[in-house]
């Protein structure tokens, strides 16, 4: 199963290199929209380093949201914009693995918008979640170093903390990295149970295949940006690893999920 993913996968983005389509519509928008916050973020990053030790001494989370409102909303507003395109590129790979033409998986993707943008909602709730969970396990963990020794402390935070985090980060990576491909037939919240139960009899293989894909797609990256540094051309090459990794990652988890 993981090697006949791993196959199509490959397969699929050198024999038809249009299936990078739905990825380079989505890193041009993200890198524009990204481009464009750093250039209003220029004034206010300017300021806070021009008066660093007044800011510093005062609530600066206050003078933050009240200086810079607009600011800081089209912030949020741009990574939602990113995420989203993201997305929909993710979407329509998705579409591809099913069997549908590359062009008509783009204009899916788009016709079904509103699946898109709940999908991108979904994932901004579930790294809202982990982030929630990582507090929740450093406080807990921060009164019991105030009433054990320093040497079990020192085991405490240098390898129990350390797993705990690490076996929630598995467990969200596991059973919800198939939802997008749940969702080609099910509405959001069928996805989501679908992705959690298809790991279930299968969670070691799921999460063995998840490494695997990260690591060709780590692999890929660091050959793609070294050629971009080699030949001087760092923002195009970047942008290609970028591409190539998201379409091999959206086209992987689509067929193994597929040939369940």
């Amino acid at each position: 199963m993981i090697i006949r993913a791993l196959e199509k996968t490959t397969k699929a983005i050198i024999f038809n290199p249009l299936t990078l389509l739905p990825m380079l519509i989505a890193v041009i928008i993200a890198k524009v929209s990204t481009n464009l916050t750093s250039f209003i973020f220029e004034r206010p990053i300017s300021e806070m380093l021009l008066y660093y030790e007044t800011v510093m001494s005062s609530d600066f989370i206050s003078i933050f949201l009240a200086r810079y409102p607009i600011e800081i909303l089209v912030m949020f507003l741009s990574i939602f914009i990113v995420l989203l395109v993201i997305v929909l590129g993710l979407v329509s790979l998705v579409n591809y693995a099913k069997g549908k033409s590359i062009v008509d998986s783009i204009n899916d993707s788009f016709i079904n918008f509103k699946k898109a943008f709940f999908l991108t909602f979904f994932g901004i709730i579930i790294l809202f979640l982990s982030l929630i969970s990582f507090v929740i396990i450093q406080s807990i963990f921060n009164f019991i170093y105030n009433i054990f020794p320093a040497d079990i402390n020192n085991i405490l935070s240098l390898f129990i903390l350390p797993l705990i985090m690490f076996i929630i980060f598995v467990i969200y990576l596991t059973k919800l990295s198939f939802v997008l491909p749940a969702s080609q037939d099910n509405n959001i919240r069928e996805a989501i149970k679908s992705s959690w139960e298809f790991t279930d009899n299968k969670f070691v293989n799921a999460f063995a295949y998840l490494l695997i894909v990260m690591i060709i797609i780590g692999i890929l990256t660091i050959i793609i940006t070294n050629m971009g540094i080699f030949l001087e051309l760092n923002f195009i090459f970047e942008a290609i690893a970028d591409i190539i990794g998201m379409t091999f990652f959206g086209l992987s988890i689509s067929y193994y999920y597929f040939n369940k």
